[in-house]
This record gives C-alpha cells, sequence and structure tokens, in this order.
C-alpha cells in the first residue's frame, strides 16, 4: 500500500497532526444497536426504542442516542437517524438498504460485525478512521442524491481529527471550481493512501460513485488497524 507524498503547497506550513476528539467508540455504537434490535423486534416504533433505552442507557450510548434522536425528529427511519452513529465503513457494505426492510436483524448484524472488527484491529489510526468515517458517510449521501459538494462539506464539519477536517474542506474548494472528487482529493489529502484515491476514480469512471465510497472506507478502516499495529 502506497501512501501519497503531500504536494509542494501541502508541505509547507502544514502543522504537526492534531488527534483531535475521538471518534466514535465500537463498544458504545455496539450497545445502542443491541438493545434498538431488540426494542425494534418486540415491535417498537423507531422513536420509541430510542426513548426506551435512553434512560438506561450509560453516559457513551447515551451521547449517541441523543445524536440519534436529533436525526430522527425530521428523518424517521433508521438508516438516517445512524448517520451521525454508526461507523460509517459497515454502513455501505451491509446496511444502505437492508435498514429499511428488517431493522432489527440488520442492526443485529451490525453489532456483531463491530465486534469482530474491535477484536481483530484493536486501536485504530486516527486519520485513516477519520477518512473511513467520512467516505462512508460521503457515499451514503450521494446514495441518497445530496451533491458531492453539500455531503463533501458535511462530512468534513463532522470530522474528529482537525487534519481531516481541513483537508476534506479544502478538496470540498476543489470540488466547487470544477474538480473530481478525486482529483480534488489527490491534490490536499497527503494522509489518504493512493490506492484509495484510484478507488474512487474508479467509481467515478464507472458512474457509481456511491457505491464505491462504502467500499473505500472499509478498505482504509482495514488500513488504520494496520497501521495502528506497525505503529506499536
Amino acid at each position: 500500500m502506497s501512501r501519497k507524498q503531500p504536494p509542494a503547497e501541502a508541505k509547507a506550513g502544514r502543522k504537526k497532526r492534531s488527534a483531535g476528539p475521538p471518534g466514535p467508540d465500537f463498544g458504545d455504537v455496539i450497545w445502542v444497536c443491541r438493545r434498538l434490535a431488540a426494542a425494534l423486534q418486540d415491535g417498537a416504533t423507531i422513536l420509541h426504542a430510542v426513548d426506551s433505552i435512553l434512560a438506561e442507557a450509560p453516559a457513551g450510548p447515551k451521547s449517541l442516542l441523543g445524536a440519534m434522536r436529533g436525526n430522527l425528529v425530521t428523518e424517521a427511519t433508521v438508516a438516517r437517524g445512524l448517520i451521525s452513529l454508526v461507523p460509517s465503513f459497515v454502513w455501505g457494505t451491509m446496511l444502505s438498504g437492508e435498514l429499511y426492510g428488517a431493522p432489527g436483524p440488520a442492526l443485529t448484524k451490525l453489532a456483531d460485525r463491530l465486534a469482530a472488527e474491535r477484536e481483530v484491529t484493536g486501536p485504530a489510526d486516527p486519520v485513516l478512521r477519520d477518512y473511513s468515517f467520512a467516505l462512508g458517510r460521503l457515499g451514503l449521501m450521494l446514495q441518497v442524491r445530496v451533491s458531492v459538494l453539500q455531503a463533501l462539506e458535511s462530512v468534513a464539519e463532522s470530522a474528529s481529527t482537525a487534519d481531516v477536517r481541513e483537508t476534506l474542506l479544502a478538496a470540498a474548494e476543489g470540488v466547487r471550481a470544477g474538480a473530481d472528487l478525486s482529483d480534488a482529493l489527490a491534490r490536499v489529502a497527503a494522509d489518504l493512501p493512493s490506492d484509495a484515491v484510484e478507488m474512487i476514480r474508479d467509481g467515478e469512471r464507472s458512474g457509481r460513485l456511491p457505491d464505491a465510497l462504502p467500499i473505500v472506507a472499509d478498505y482504509l478502516m482495514d488500513e488504520a488497524g494496520q497501521e495502528s499495529q506497525r505503529g506499536e
């Protein structure tokens, strides 16, 4: 796996990497998914399921549920509510259609996948993990017909690490100026593996970018775990 070298303008004045606040904790997400699945299988509506487990939720899951409930006020589907909650690397590859028809079983599968991923990868490189979350969420937004520019600006603002947030906002400026997403990222995303950029470019060429981005996100999450292990 090769990494892109920063262009000259990206090297100049590049700040020391700042980890920023952590992304969502897998343990908290697993807790929420399992309890939501049980509530939905008992016949509760989505909002009632969220409300029913809020009272018993520890601090971490409670925060995630609050974010999810805020989404559900305007978008009353599990899928839309989970956009702010679920790590995006599993979203598009497993849940983008399934949650609409069978949310309880899908949430159980999601919890199982997250538990397995946490066991295999352990702590993940925060920047690659953040790219994974961002690009997975970007793919989901494109699937519901949000424009690339609007989606990119949205996921940039929710990035956990300062480097990724600044990079995605810079890429959004490139898209605003007429560049394809892959070209915009290739110019400014020094920390993004070149293989990921090529996968995005292939998605653009095939006309299947919304479907390609969750696959890229999955790849990046795997890389995040491997990068962390190499650094130990």
